[in-house]
Order: C-alpha cells, then structure tokens, then sequence
C-alpha cells in the first residue's frame, strides 16, 4: 500500500511544473502519433456531439430520447480516449526512466482470468482501467442526485485512480482498492487539486475557441485552424497529464519522475 508523504503545496506544485516541463518534449515527441491520433479523437468527437446537439435542437419532442443516447456516447468515447492516453503516457515514461513495475502478464493472475491473461500487456491495461473508471463514474454519478457539490468533491477525490492502477505495483497484487487509496492521497489537498482541474480546462477550452471562434464544421471549413487547435489542446493536456502523474509520484511512495540528461538527450534524438 503506498504510504503518503508529508508534503507542502508549493513544493509539490514547484516540483510538479518542473517535472512536467522537463518531460514535456521527449514525451511529445517519442508519443507524437498515438497521441496525436487520440487527440484529433476527441476533436471530432467534441463536433459530433455539438451536431447532436444542434439536432436535438431542432427536435425538440424527441429531447428525451436523443439526450441520454448522446451522454452515453459522450461518456464511452471520453472513457476510452482517456484511458489510452494516459495508458500511452505512462507506457512512454517507463521507457524514458526505467521506472517498469510489475509486469501485469506477471502479477495479475488473481484478478484476471487465463484468457484475458493471454492478451497483449495494453489490453491488459486498457480492461483493467476501463473498469476502475467505470467504477469512478458510478461513484460520481450517484451522488448527482444530491446536488452537484458532493459529486464535484468526489471527482476530484478520485482523480488518482487511473495512476494507482498503471503505476501502483500494489493495485496489481490486489493490495489496494484505487478508489480508496486516491480518496487518501487526496485528502487535504482537495482545494488545490480543484483549482488545477479548472485551470487545465479552462485553458484547453480556451484555447480551442480562441483558435475556431465557434466556427461551423471547422474540420471541413477550416482545416487548419483545426490543426492549430487539435496540437494545442494536445499539448496542454499533455502538460495537464503529466503535472497530475508528477503530484502523484510525489505524494505517494512511488518512484520519482526525475531523469538525468543523457536519458532525456536518447529520448529526444
């Protein structure tokens, strides 16, 4: 079980902007078409559900219908991308700081059965994650009902689960639950971590629309002001993604993100 570290905010936030600035682009660049590919993803995903949306607009007796089909079809593309983003990252990493926890072909005979065993390391990865974050959802959406306050709190609460499960060797011998393990390395740190949350969005979200200004079927109209748009949003998620991993390795008992030059020097050239 990872233990966690007494640590001061703006040490691990110092520690965290470094960390991800330093890594940012031999990750970019070792990681560029898988990532790259996911991101122009959720580019077309975003323009599909707002031509949803503009139908259901326009129909509106058949609103409660068409809704929940769009939320989940939002829902299963964002847990998707998702979870093969940061599986991609963290696959990256291990490469960049020979940082390799225990092989999930290795360790992972208890919790999953001898066929999916046979499959390749990544689907491993990807079932394992997929189920963790459909757990997370689950934890978030019952709460909706109280309000939106707890179900916020508990987002947030649960942000580090996706790490636990790629990164914590416990996670993989059936040690921890990442749901409660998060909620522990989370607890104190709750108004920080919101405020990062916010930050990251808002700045993807700003600077896509600063780029298209709303513009209609940017992919066809123009193109390449959806590319500008698609690598820098890429770009500072990849940012985000790493700050968060950075906060995670620092606050729990987990190697650390440092490198030396020649390893960031191989991953570049």
């Amino acid at each position: 079980m990872a233990s966690i570290k007494p640590i001061s905010t703006s040490s691990l936030l110092k520690k965290a902007t470094r960390q991800s600035s330093q890594l940012w682009v031999p990750l970019f660049l070792q990681s560029f078409i898988p990532l790259i590919l996911l991101a122009v993803m959720d580019f077309l995903s975003d323009q599909m559900v707002e031509q949803l949306t503009s139908i259901l607009k326009s129909h509106p007796h058949e609103e409660l219908v068409i809704t929940p089909v769009i939320t989940l079809i939002q829902m299963t593309l964002y847990l998707f991308t998702s979870s093969v983003w940061l599986i991609v990252i963290t696959r990256t990493l291990r490469s960049l700081h020979h940082i390799e926890p225990p092989s999930a072909l290795e360790v992972s005979s208890d919790r999953l059965p001898q066929k999916q065993l046979e499959m390749p390391s990544f689907l491993i990865e990807l079932n394992q994650l997929l189920i963790e974050q459909v757990r997370v959802f689950a934890a978030i959406i019952w709460r909706l009902p109280l309000l939106l306050v707890p179900a916020a709190i508990e987002f947030v609460r649960l942000c580090f689960v996706p790490m636990i499960v790629l990164i914590d060797g416990d996670y993989q011998k059936r040690r921890v639950d990442p749901l409660i393990e998060s909620r522990k390395l989370s607890r104190g740190h709750w108004t920080i971590l919101s405020l990062l949350f916010c930050l990251f969005e808002f700045s993807e979200s700003f600077a896509g629309e600063l780029i298209l200004h709303e513009a209609p079927n940017p992919m066809l109209n123009h193109p390449l002001a959806s590319s500008i748009s698609i690598l820098v949003t890429m770009g500072l998620k990849l940012f985000a993604s790493l700050f968060f991993i950075s906060l995670f390795c620092q606050m729990s008992d987990k190697p650390s993100l440092n490198i030396n030059k020649k390893d960031l020097e191989h991953a570049v050239f």
